[in-house]
């Protein structure tokens, strides 16, 4: 460990900075917003916001009940599903077992 960090005099502020500069750019911004002084802060406000933003890419923004979602049976690779069409969602999903029935892969 002695090793990792030759420079025994950093200040807090400095590993704030260099905290946030090894932050992806999208959360770097949204940390930056928050003004950290400390590196706990730092962690603290990176780990919300990752959770945040988990939440945001698993969550569906369906249009509940709104006439813009359609309910339709589709063919997909032989095998019929039902699927929700919807003009105002922001992701689409499939169900795991769905997706394993039909044998589509799925790639990070």
């Amino acid at each position: 460990m002695a090793l990792s960090c030759r420079d025994t005099a950093i200040t807090e502020a400095h590993q704030v900075q260099l905290f946030i500069a090894g932050l992806g750019k999208p959360l770097r911004a949204d940390i930056v917003l928050q003004r950290p002084t400390t590196l706990d802060d730092a962690v603290m406000f990176a780990r919300a916001f990752e959770q945040r933003d988990l939440a945001i890419r698993t969550t569906p923004t369906p249009s509940v009940g709104t006439t813009r979602t359609m309910q339709l049976v589709v063919n997909i690779k032989g095998t019929q599903i039902n699927a929700l069409l919807d003009s105002g969602s922001t992701h689409n999903f499939i169900d795991i077992n769905a997706a394993d029935r039909i044998g589509l892969a799925f790639t990070p």
